[in-house]
């Protein structure tokens, strides 16, 4: 299948009377929409990394180099194509999404980190540590970093992680952009399993959640990496984050990309989720599903349907390119998904703005901002929405 696509060979072909392909599309479909690869390699200990993450570099789609490709979705445009062709009239419309472009954009926010301050005093002998360790090692400037880091961060009454979403946030009103912030709902900001993150109960954390919710904005929850795999333990963020919100939480993202398949969509699912953002790869960005179409995954061995939709992640913001680079990757995969008319799914963390660090990423989403303006910007509810407009319209 892969080998069709990177070069260019007819798979499907008509004449008078008959449809003829020569794969089987629903086996294909089946296996990678519902990473049944990474099933099959679930005991094979050199497919995973340390953290228990499938490696890209294991994909069969990265091996014949298509990982940045909707492989799936070429192959039904070039049938859709061929069927339209043979009984002379379109099946399905063109801007699914509105007369906005070609496809839409999901424009999402993981709040890793909320407030620089929150547990200081145990941050500062860490970074001390880490400048001495620099300059121990002849690397002047990296000790010099974490030491202004230190004296930043005394000295300063602002928090500039706080104020990095404040920004974003402001930012996307400008642009009139609704999008979804995927909080953490921990219990406590300080713990053995998530070392330093930020209490959901936080006055902090109630207001920005008072406030982007009455932007617009949708809340998602972002379970932590400690016990990614534990029923209960998502179940008691996902109270958390709900107790904080006034209001009930149903879109996920796994920190980290913390998944096994189908467990995690099977828990996901027994807890009322309705819509996960998971497939996407951390190493590196692309189509891991080889769709950029949200789609329910399948149970083939219960043969079954799974209550949830699952939104393929397209970009995250992980690599330190450049702004230039960040802009020119996203628009890259951009082409792609609107050439099948898909969402474009991107993920940009909320501290893109500190001020400390002089990140790429913030100007580079400003950048991205004006450059996907054409195209509609939606959250769940309008995609869910959309979805059942497109399957009524074919």
């Amino acid at each position: 299948m892969f080998d069709k696509i990177s070069q260019g060979t007819p798979w499907i072909k008509a004449d008078d009377s008959i449809i003829e392909a020569d794969i089987d599309l629903i086996s294909f479909a089946l296996w990678i929409l519902n990473r049944e690869e990474e099933t099959l390699q679930c005991d094979n200990s050199d497919c995973w990394d340390r953290e228990g993450r499938f490696l890209l570099c294991k994909s069969l789609a990265y091996r014949k180099g298509q990982w940045k490709r909707p492989v799936l979705d070429l192959l039904l445009v070039q049938l859709i194509k061929v069927m339209e062709e043979k009984i002379g009239f379109p099946l399905l419309r063109r801007k699914p999404w509105g007369e906005r472009g070609e496809m839409a954009v999901w424009a999402t926010h993981d709040v890793d980190r909320l407030m620089i301050k929150y547990g200081l005093l145990l941050k500062l002998p860490v970074w001390l540590f880490f400048a001495a360790k620099q300059l121990v090692q002849g690397n002047k400037e990296n000790g010099r970093y974490w030491l202004r880091k230190c004296f930043r961060n005394l000295k300063s009454r602002e928090d500039s992680i706080y104020e990095s979403i404040q920004k974003l946030a402001e930012l996307e009103k400008e642009h009139r952009l609704k999008s979804t912030y995927f909080f953490m709902g921990l219990r406590r900001g300080i713990s053995w399993g998530e070392r330093l993150r930020y209490p959901i109960s936080h006055p902090k954390a109630k207001n920005l959640l008072r406030h982007l919710v009455g932007d617009g904005n949708e809340i998602g929850l972002h379970p932590g990496r400690y016990k990614p795999f534990d029923k209960g333990h998502l179940i008691n963020q996902q109270r958390n984050l709900e107790h904080a919100l006034g209001k009930t939480v149903n879109v996920l993202r796994n920190h980290h990309l913390l998944v096994h398949y189908p467990d995690s969509w099977k828990m996901a699912e027994a807890c009322g989720v309705s819509v996960c953002s998971n497939v996407g790869w951390r190493s590196g960005n692309g189509f891991r599903a080889g769709t950029c179409w949200p789609y329910h995954p399948f149970d083939i061995h219960a043969d079954r349907q799974l209550n949830i939709l699952e939104n393929p992640m397209i970009y995250m913001d992980n690599a330190n390119d450049a702004e230039s680079e960040i802009v020119r990757e996203v628009l890259s995969l951009a082409n792609e998904v609107s050439l099948v008319h898909g969402v474009l799914t991107i993920n940009f963390h909320t501290h893109i703005f500190e001020t400390f660090d002089l990140s790429s990423k913030g100007a580079a989403y400003k950048d991205l901002l004006e450059g996907l303006k054409k195209y509609n910007f939606l959250n769940t509810e309008d995609i869910v929405g959309n979805l059942w407009n497109v399957n009524n319209a074919c």
